[in-house]
């Protein structure tokens, strides 16, 4: 792949600075990679503080274990639409009861989320479409998927 067709797909001004490597589509793939990964630690410490705030406002008497329920909690209108959808998802429209901190990993998301992307890329273009698929990590990391294997 040319730096020129990188260009063309994600902007001269972003890729410019990679000019100056002798494999600037090397280099770009690995700043790609390195911000993935700091990406990855930002989302650790979303997890972190999201768990903190819950552990504080599930052990504060005014608001009680289901805290993101309580009317006492000032939330507006488009937080409350969003604490319904979570409770939704989080208790599968009610058939099971509603544990504080359950974490959904749904496998087939991702996979339709992988095929969104690449069929958007190329409505722009199909040899980016096929150059993002090429270099993407995501199979790898869905044949890692812990319960891949059982």
């Amino acid at each position: 792949m040319s730096i020129t067709d990188l260009e063309v797909w994600f902007s001269e001004p972003r890729l410019h600075k990679y000019r100056m490597y002798r494999n600037p589509e090397q280099a770009y793939q690995w700043n790609a990679h390195i911000t993935k990964g700091f990406l990855v630690d930002i989302g650790h410490l979303e997890i972190l503080l999201r768990n903190a705030v819950d552990r504080a406002l599930s052990q504060d008497d005014r608001y009680g274990k289901h805290w993101f329920q309580n009317p006492a909690l000032p939330l507006n209108t488009q937080a409350k639409k969003s604490v319904y959808k979570a409770v939704e998802r989080a208790t599968r429209r009610g058939t099971r009861p509603l544990e504080a901190g359950r974490v959904e990993e749904d496998v087939a998301y991702v996979q339709s989320l992988r095929t969104s992307i690449y069929f958007l890329a190329s409505l722009i273009s199909d040899s980016a479409a096929l150059w993002i698929e090429q270099n993407s990590s995501v199979d790898e990391w869905v044949r890692k998927h812990p319960d891949a294997n059982s």
